[in-house]
């Protein structure tokens, strides 16, 4: 599943490299300008593959507890208890 991240500078389209190419006419302009591109589009793939990582996980989680009965479960430190807790005795 490939999310679309929305990124405040998005990689520019063929249209703009051109207008860029006519102003400028300078090749380490567009050198720079497709480094930059290469850049957010890694950035672009290692957040989404994150993403993935973090869903998986969360998952994985959640399975672990799918079976287990709500009675054990206590609200208050979020955690499900298999045993009852022991008395203040310590014997």
């Amino acid at each position: 599943m490939k999310h679309k991240i929305k990124l405040k500078y998005d990689p520019v389209n063929a249209n703009r490299v051109k207008e860029i190419r006519e102003t400028h006419k300078d090749q380490p302009v567009l050198d720079y300008i497709r480094e930059l591109w290469f850049l957010i589009e890694y950035q672009r793939n290692l957040i989404a593959e994150q993403t993935a990582q973090i869903v998986a996980l969360k998952h994985q989680e959640g399975w672990k507890r799918y079976d287990k009965p709500i009675e054990n479960y206590d609200p208050i430190t979020r955690k499900y208890v298999d045993k009852t807790p022991k008395s203040g005795n310590i014997n």
